[in-house]
């Protein structure tokens, strides 16, 4: 049993994934006493870097969230379920809170995969998970500016797109914050 009693994922995954890297060569993204820890590859076709370069070169931010739908679906179940996260173990209140327009990566399918996974060892704590349908992979506290969310600059004239719109991030903010505070008051109150 885990340490750990409540979690609150923002745009969380249920499932490990190689790290970024802008030299080739990416790996595991989490280790664990210097021995990495299984993840699922993303996957990089051609026709992704062509579509890539082409955002860059007319100053668009580049979605990458395609990149780990791919690497789901090349992996084969032995695995997906090794880089799955065991959250079954938490002991606590669960809440995934997701965008429907998350151009990061599929952090719906991702969050849901680990409620799923709770629900199938029939969790006996409170867990939920809810996607925000016009919000990106940028959801945060309220109140803080929302225009500017749709992509976050890596370099000059490179940036990734994060999703979403304004009106879909003030939104989420609001109604997830409430959320938060009351599944922290369910396991830390």
């Amino acid at each position: 049993m885990s340490s750990v009693r409540t979690v609150v994922g923002y745009v969380p995954s249920g499932v490990l994934f190689e790290g970024i890297s802008f030299n080739g060569n990416s790996g595991p993204a989490w280790v664990a006493d210097g021995d990495p820890i299984p993840h699922v590859d993303y996957r990089f076709k051609r026709r992704y870097y062509l579509a890539a370069l082409w955002h860059v070169l007319r100053g668009k931010p580049v979605p990458i969230e395609i990149t780990y739908r791919g690497g789901l679906a090349d992996a084969d179940a032995d695995t997906v379920e090794a880089a799955t996260v065991p959250v079954e173990n938490i002991g606590g209140p669960v809440l995934s809170l997701a965008g429907g327009d998350d151009a990061m990566w599929p952090s719906d399918e991702l969050g849901a995969k680990a409620v799923e996974r709770l629900e199938g060892q029939e969790y006996d704590h409170f867990h939920d998970h809810v996607v925000y349908p016009d919000a990106g992979h940028s959801i945060l506290v309220p109140y803080l500016p929302v225009r500017g969310r749709e992509s976050t600059p890596v370099f000059p004239r490179f940036s990734f797109a994060m999703g979403g719109r304004p009106a879909g991030y003030a939104e989420a903010d609001v109604d997830s914050w409430q959320r938060v505070l009351e599944t922290l008051e369910r396991g830390l109150g």
